[in-house]
């Protein structure tokens, strides 16, 4: 699955890069979430989320969210379920900015359900404010963190970069994604 996702994103020129240091960056957020397939399933899905994260960056922002839905959802990528292909393309909306109604709703509630909905939102959420703290810098990514610690959301850059790091659209991010865990945010 994993390798599948990146081998999709790697025909749009993805950074291998970058996807990992998504990875280790939002596996903080994603552990805090309730479990949507099993611990390690989950592990496996967020780490093909974070390959995909940069599938819509050469699309037309106007069509982007619904073009990279689609795009998840009908790939022929081995190694997932009906149901984790769905979680997929929910996550991947949420990168991209899409609602929280996705595109063909009535599949999504009954191939997920509100649990896994929430979780692939959430994880979509945390890899777009990743991406947009870094500008998708793995070197930029590598000066911030996000983290879960007594029911909040806390956001925090190392010295000398939250002035960079953590400006206006950074804190939006945020307190989308801490609204989307139902946690309050400490920046």
């Amino acid at each position: 699955l994993t390798a599948g996702c990146a081998a999709l994103g790697a025909r749009q020129g993805i950074d291998a890069v970058l996807s990992g240091a998504l990875e280790g960056w939002v596996a903080g957020v994603a552990d805090a979430l309730p479990s949507a397939f099993g611990t390690e399933r989950d592990r496996r899905l967020t780490a093909a989320a974070c390959r995909l994260a940069d599938l819509g960056a050469r699309l037309h922002p106007d069509h982007r969210v619904e073009l990279t839905f689609d795009q998840v959802l009908r790939s022929p990528i081995a190694g997932q379920s009906h149901a984790e292909r769905a979680f997929l393309a929910c996550a991947v909306n949420a990168r991209y900015g899409g609602s929280a109604a996705t595109p063909e709703p009535a599949a999504m509630t009954r191939l997920l359900g509100e649990d896994a909905a929430r979780r692939a939102r959430a994880l979509g959420l945390a890899i777009r404010l990743a991406c947009d703290l870094s500008g998708r810098s793995s070197q930029l990514l590598a000066n911030a963190t996000a983290t879960v610690e007594k029911g909040a959301l806390k956001l925090v850059a190392a010295p000398g970069y939250a002035d960079v790091l953590l400006g206006e659209q950074t804190r939006k991010r945020a307190r989308a994604l801490a609204e989307a865990m139902g946690m309050d945010l400490v920046i």
